[in-house]
């Protein structure tokens, strides 16, 4: 299975503005970098065989995960380009899938 989820710098009424774009926007707002659009679309592969447990040879989670930017402003290609990658290197999002962390679940009953 393919999953798109396009994401925008735009703030959505209910969740608030996209983690990706917000971060790079505000990365050129503080370089004073005038951008006209910032959007990214997430793209991952997942085969649900995994997930619904009908397959022992499948993992439960995604293959692959890829982000796609498209930006637009006031500045040279390698500019917007370095704050997408300012907005990359500075990713919790990015940190926590690209390097795994330790998980702990606790579980309280009644």
């Amino acid at each position: 299975m393919h999953e798109r989820h396009p994401e925008s710098a735009q703030p959505d009424p209910d969740l608030g503005p996209h983690p990706a774009g917000a971060s790079a926007a505000l990365g050129a707002a503080a370089r004073g970098v005038p951008l006209r659009a910032v959007s990214s679309s997430v793209e991952g592969d997942i085969d649900l065989l995994g997930i619904l447990g009908l397959s022992d040879q499948v993992r439960n989670g995604y293959q692959g995960i890829r982000v796609t930017f498209q930006i637009s402003g006031d500045a040279p290609d390698d500019v917007l380009r370095g704050l997408v990658e300012q907005s990359r290197s500075r990713s919790a999002v990015y940190d926590v899938l690209s390097n795994g962390v330790p998980v702990s679940i606790d579980v309280t009953t009644s």
